[in-house]
């Protein structure tokens, strides 16, 4: 028995059902081709929510050694207080800690630390 997970899945199931698929056609090319219509009659696509919207801040840390890593989330809760960003600096340097421990080898030093720019929101398909 198939297991039908979403809304798209009931919609191809019943294309499938009343034998919407053309003749001839292979089956997974049949079955992109429901999906497509399934698509096309309105089913909901997922939008993901920003990363401020889940509560977190994202930073771009620049280390000693000239290596950068871009997106470190930090919890909002940690910042807002009269010590600005210093409380995501020294979770990124226990985080940076825990990662050099498991790749064994030392820790980078952190050089700059700077908020990441909000993402620009991506226009919605019709």
């Amino acid at each position: 028995m198939v297991r039908i997970c979403s809304a798209v899945d009931r919609q191809a199931a019943l294309l499938i059902g009343s034998g919407a698929q053309p003749a001839g056609m292979r089956h997974s090319a049949g079955l992109a081709l429901l999906y497509r219509q399934a698509y096309q009659l309105g089913m909901a696509k997922r939008v993901k929510s920003l990363p401020q919207e889940r509560g977190t801040i994202l930073f771009d840390v620049v280390f000693e050694d000239g290596s950068r890593a871009s997106n470190r989330r930090v919890p909002m809760e940690m910042l807002g207080g009269l010590d600005g960003d210093q409380p995501a600096r020294e979770l990124i340097e226990q985080q940076e800690a825990e990662i050099a421990q498991k790749a064994g080898r030392p820790p980078r030093a952190i050089r700059s630390l700077t908020r990441a720019a909000k993402p620009e929101p991506k226009p919605a398909r019709d």
